[in-house]
């Protein structure tokens, strides 16, 4: 475990425990107003009971990267191109991430830094659409 994902969920712990102490207090642990369904309900809206939990609670996916972003931008000319190259070379078969990494490769470094600057305005854009739909 890394010390960062300590932290955070060390952090998320005292604050969890905080409310729980806040909003329990006096009433007996496992009781009806005090139990597992109860307390779930209250600190997660979305909780039904016997439903597993998907991995991404958080419904967060991975944030983009420059060479990420680039290709994403660029797949149906990538896909074009990688076709028109395999139709030219006995229908090999030539892999996008290949040539995605290559394409890449041949950017400079300010080419390069303009797409990191463009991922992550697009991961920007993406986290604040999220946190309004949330």
């Amino acid at each position: 475990m890394n010390k960062d994902f300590a932290n955070n969920v060390y952090q998320f712990c005292d604050q969890l425990f905080g409310q729980f102490i806040e909003e329990f207090s006096g009433k007996e642990v496992g009781s009806e107003e005090c139990n597992k369904k109860v307390i779930m309900e209250k600190f997660f809206s979305k909780y039904v009971p016997g439903k597993k939990v998907k991995k991404n609670v958080m419904n967060k996916k991975k944030k983009l990267s420059g060479y990420t972003f680039f290709g994403q931008e660029n797949k149906d000319l990538f896909n074009k191109e990688i076709k028109e190259l395999s139709s030219k070379n006995n229908g090999d078969k030539i892999r996008f991430v290949k040539y995605q990494s290559d394409k890449w490769k041949e950017l400079n470094d300010e080419k390069r830094e303009e797409w990191n600057v463009k991922a992550k305005e697009f991961n920007i854009q993406k986290d604040n659409n999220l946190n309004v739909n949330e």
